[in-house]
């Protein structure tokens, strides 16, 4: 009886301490990363698709535009353009307080152009047709010859924005799955080169996975670029 306690034992410790390193790693990075690294998997999520297409020239008039389709226009199409933009950027998660804080000026600078645009549109309303072609009251900074060209301060939150989001994706998202990682690591004293190198690919596939698991209507081979370039920032030593 009491051999068979013994044996029963020795094959519970077997099955605790002896499973494979991978697997267990495998199994525990399945179960953590949606958890412990939920932040930037929403934040990935919820910014490639902006990412991809947030250049200022986007959300402005094409560059063959004149002047005089955009007087016809009454400066409907900025408006659109500039009310998509402000709907996109709200649905970005505030991931850091410079991301909130890029987010919140370029809203108030949208607010604050739309509302000029609205109070030109009306104006142009009490236009007739033919004096409107020599309508020149245009305080929004757009002038004839240069009608593609956004508002500065727009322009400059798109790329301010776009720049912060970069950097998130080349130092936070590498650092946190690094930092994961190595936790796993240490915790069951994996010091073994090629254990690490193959714990350290079923990190990457566990966080694509998850990475695009929300990401709809996204261009994929894009979005696995930025991964593949996300995934060159991790280090490569231990702490």
């Amino acid at each position: 009886m009491k051999k068979n306690i013994i044996t029963i034992a020795i094959t519970l410790f077997c099955i605790v301490s002896c499973t494979n390193p991978v697997e267990k790693a495998d199994k525990h990075f399945t179960k953590e990363i949606p958890n412990k690294l939920s932040a930037e998997i929403e934040f990935f999520s919820k910014t490639i698709k902006f990412y991809e297409y947030a250049v200022p020239a986007n959300y402005w008039y094409p560059k063959d535009y004149t002047y005089g389709q955009i007087i016809e226009d009454k400066l409907r199409f900025a408006d659109t353009k500039l009310k998509k933009l402000d709907k996109e950027i709200s649905a970005i998660p505030p991931y850091n307080k410079r991301i909130s804080y890029i987010i919140k000026v370029l809203k108030k600078d949208i607010k604050k152009n739309r509302v000029e645009y609205n109070k030109i549109q009306k104006e142009m309303s009490t236009i007739s047709p033919v004096l409107l072609s020599f309508y020149s009251n245009l305080s929004t900074g757009i002038s004839k010859g240069k009608a593609h060209h956004m508002p500065e301060d727009i322009k400059q939150g798109i790329i301010d924005l776009q720049k912060e989001i970069k950097t998130i994706y080349s130092q936070n998202l590498p650092s946190k799955l690094f930092d994961f990682e190595y936790l796993f690591l240490k915790s069951n004293n994996i010091n073994d080169k090629e254990t690490r190198a193959k714990i350290r690919e079923i990190a990457k596939q566990v966080m694509r996975k998850n990475l695009l698991a929300d990401s709809t209507n996204i261009d994929m081979v894009y979005a696995s670029e930025i991964i593949n370039s996300i995934y060159e920032k991790i280090p490569n030593k231990s702490k």
